[in-house]
């Protein structure tokens, strides 16, 4: 430590003295609390800053001064506010403390805000940093789920505006179609190609069917469904739409696997789930449902269900985005209603659906289902 910088800090006796009164004012407040001597370098820290960090104090060539993530997220200049001896908040950033250093394993991205608080001496100098986080990390979920809740209302008021129009055109190109293909002059040729119309009509009479569940109308009836059959269903389609080298794995744990719901839609949601899995290991991999029964918030049994596979895994913007209805990142291949129909059909049975993903260790998707009875 040069010259200046150990003027910068007092003798160790009142160091201590500092420490211990810090150390009994800030123990077990229930924000996080750190304090940095006058060379950005960690002194203490309180419990509440393990809950929220998970791996220990920084390491000790970590000058928070110049915290990268702060820095990267457009916020240097409020550092060098903190520098001059200004105090200044810190607005609300995803801090991944693991991202810019593995030896974090612990640690979890989480949305903070806080408060740094430079300590003077009577000089003006710096004696040392207060700093003080919130974790506002659910707050921030909360505000993000009601902005994709408005997204989607905002699809679905779309969708419901042109369905029954478009559903009534489809229907009677389809029924011109079959009727065209009755013709006895037709010829072979002539009906093939009736037939290719007709079937494109069904296609998008499909596509209809799933704006309808986006928009929250239609769906079908309620019944009790053994979900364990139909995962069994659908790996059984999954092995002959997807590539040989992507290896389908099923581990049905759980004792109970019936749920009151729609057999087709959930049929429907799971197949979309395993195409996307296969899309995403171009080169082979893994695709793995896994069920399990678990305890809700509120006590009740539920069914889980995990759809994993060992892909590409997706960054942080692209996983807060895919239950966008419209969302896709194949241009011109679909038309990115598959997840926003998975979520509404979890969302229709009473259920959830969560999602861990990373570049490069692949997705996990997580449902969790009431269970009958």
């Amino acid at each position: 430590m040069d010259e200046d910088a150990g003027d910068r800090n007092p003798p160790p006796d009142r160091l201590e003295e500092a420490l211990d009164l810090i150390k009994r004012t800030f123990e077990h407040a229930p924000f996080s609390t750190c304090v940095f001597d006058g060379n950005g370098r960690y002194v203490w820290h309180n419990a509440a800053f393990m809950e929220a960090f998970g791996d220990g104090p920084p390491p000790p060539e970590f000058d928070f001064l110049e915290d990268p993530i702060i820095r990267s997220a457009g916020y240097g200049p409020l550092l060098e506010e903190v520098r001059k001896g200004n105090p200044v908040r810190i607005p609300e950033i995803w801090y991944d403390v693991k991202r810019h250093d593995p030896r974090f394993e612990k640690s979890r991205p989480s949305c903070i805000t806080g408060f740094i608080f430079p300590l003077k001496r009577a000089d003006g100098t710096v004696f040392c940093y207060f700093v003080f986080h919130e974790d506002v990390t659910e707050r921030e979920r909360a505000r993000e789920e009601a902005l994709r809740a408005e997204r989607l209302a905002a699809a679905g008021s779309l969708a419901a505006g042109i369905v029954h129009d478009f559903g009534n055109m489809l229907t009677g190109i389809v029924g011109l179609a079959r009727l065209l293909s009755e013709e006895p002059g037709l010829g072979e040729a002539g009906r093939k190609r009736v037939e290719t119309i007709r079937e494109a009509g069904e296609e998008a009479r499909d596509l209809v069917r799933r704006l309808k569940a986006v928009s929250r109308e239609g769906g079908g009836g309620t019944a009790p469904v053994d979900l364990h059959e139909t995962v069994r269903k659908v790996c059984a389609l999954a092995r002959h739409a997807l590539p040989g080298s992507v290896r389908i794995e099923a581990s049905l744990g759980a004792e109970g696997s019936v749920i009151a719901g729609d057999g087709t839609q959930l049929h429907r949601a799971l197949l979309n789930l395993a195409i996307n899995a296969g899309e995403a290991m171009p080169e082979g991999g893994r695709l793995g449902f896994a069920t399990a029964e678990v305890e809700g918030d509120d006590g009740a049994g539920q069914l889980e269900l995990r759809v994993s596979d060992t892909g590409e895994g997706m960054a942080p913007e692209l996983r807060d985005r895919i239950f966008e209805p419209f969302f896709t990142t194949r241009e011109g291949e679909g038309a990115g209603l598959g997840l926003a129909t998975v979520r509404e059909a979890a969302r229709r049975h009473g259920g959830a659906i969560r999602v861990d993903s990373a570049p490069g260790e692949g997705t996990t998707f997580t449902l969790r289902f009431p269970l009958t009875g």
